[in-house]
């Protein structure tokens, strides 16, 4: 085990610790390949550690990170490098008028602008698409698994001078976020939200052809354009994100990196005071039980080119729910119950109407002269008669007199 205290680190949140607890990172991974052991734990006891130096931008770590973790050939022997600190995942009140702190804090001053070459800059991350790592075209990933428990990042808040990202794990083979948090040195009660100018975020899981070892056991997050991406593999048992642009991002296809071929999963997110509360990218693959939210401005779900599939349960407060057509992702409103629903008003003949229940239906069609029903776009030849109705789906009559039907949710 390699405390970070034994190589220099203060943790009075004033002298900068970067530069000791790169040499805390390196010693450890060093001794686990020449050990033989392949795994090892870097110790951050209670405290908060600044971090004021300039990132290391590509070179041996092929990346752009305060707290860049080292390359492991893929063909090499798989070294698991833990970050192990006192720190829990819980939010701020949000009447609270002071930053959070939990336990071990890596608090970052520095943010730079987008750097093409490198990447975008994060607190502690591997290596970066820009380099090759996590690309479709290539599959390179750095070979570890990289495991964090008790880890709170905080960085600031203004974004004048540019941006950056917490946990970078995109070019890792494997992740475990056992607890872990990202939070701005921002109080709720002064909370600036992002405008999705900027393209930060608290965590980036592996991308898509990783090793299949992704995991987040609990995560919190706060104050940046992006939440958390979450690409194939990822299985999520708790995450919260608060005061984001995205509050979560499934992954299928995105920034270089290959396609999603299997499932992310995500047992319950909670998702407040978001623009958006899930962005899906091209061709993910998602399932997500519970999806509970409240305020949020602008989509529950946006799934900009509908080539996505799976899941979402959605719940929470909600006075309407937003799902921008099209997509393909089935979403089904858990707090509306089964059973007898106050049918909407029969649409013009002819005109596609989208079910506002958000749950599946039975619509059942009487009366009237109708000549033709279509469910989703495709014909039925039915005229009347009970129609199943997925939930987010449209239905179309062509008829001359109107008919009458009823709703029932499944």
């Amino acid at each position: 085990m390699f405390s970070v205290r034994a190589f220099g680190a203060v943790g009075d949140g004033v002298a900068d610790d970067t530069a000791a607890i790169r040499s805390a990172i390196n010693a450890a991974v060093a001794w686990a390949v020449s050990s033989g052991r392949f795994d090892c734990t870097v110790l951050f006891p209670e405290a908060t550690y600044l971090l004021s130096s300039p990132p290391v931008k590509g070179g041996a770590t092929a990346g752009n990170a305060l707290l860049p973790i080292p390359v492991i050939a893929p063909t090499a022997s798989k070294v698991t490098v833990r970050f192990k600190g006192t720190g829990s995942t819980a939010l701020p009140h949000w009447q609270q008028t002071a930053p959070e702190i939990n336990g071990t804090v890596l608090k970052a001053t520095y943010q730079e602008l987008m750097d093409s070459t490198n990447g975008e800059c994060s607190v502690l991350g591997g290596p970066t698409p820009q380099h090759g790592y996590g690309q479709g075209s290539t599959t390179l990933f750095n070979n570890v698994l990289v495991v964090v428990d008790g880890i709170q990042v905080q960085v600031k808040g203004n974004h004048s001078s540019g941006f950056i990202s917490a946990f970078d794990f995109r070019g890792m083979a494997e992740a475990h976020v056992i607890s872990a948090s990202a939070f701005t040195d921002q109080s709720p009660t002064s909370m600036v939200w992002p405008n999705g100018s900027g393209f930060d975020w608290g965590l980036a899981m592996p991308f898509p052809a990783n090793n299949a070892l992704c995991k987040v056991d609990s995560f919190s997050v706060e104050g940046y354009t992006y939440g958390a991406f979450l690409a194939e593999h990822c299985v999520v048992t708790q995450i919260q994100a608060v005061y984001c642009y995205n509050g979560l991002v499934a992954i299928g296809s995105f920034e270089q990196s290959g396609t999603a071929q299997h499932q992310l999963m995500v047992v319950y997110a909670c998702v407040e005071a978001c623009t958006n509360a899930l962005l899906v990218t091209t061709t993910a693959r998602l399932y997500v039980a519970m999806l509970d939210v409240e305020n949020i401005t602008g989509a529950h779900v946006r799934d900009p080119d509908a080539t996505s599939v799976g899941y979402v349960g959605l719940c929470g407060i909600i006075s309407a729910i937003a799902v921008p057509n099209p997509t393909k992702i089935k979403i089904e409103y858990l707090d509306r119950a089964p059973g007898v629903f106050a049918a909407p008003a029969v649409p013009a003949s002819g005109a596609v109407f989208q079910s506002p229940a958000w749950r599946d239906a039975m619509v059942c069609i009487s009366g009237g002269t109708v000549t033709g029903v279509a469910v989703d776009g495709v014909a039925t030849g039915l005229t009347s008669g009970p129609f199943l109705l997925p939930s987010g789906r449209t239905i179309a009559l062509t008829y001359t007199v109107t008919p009458a039907w009823t709703w029932t949710l499944l």
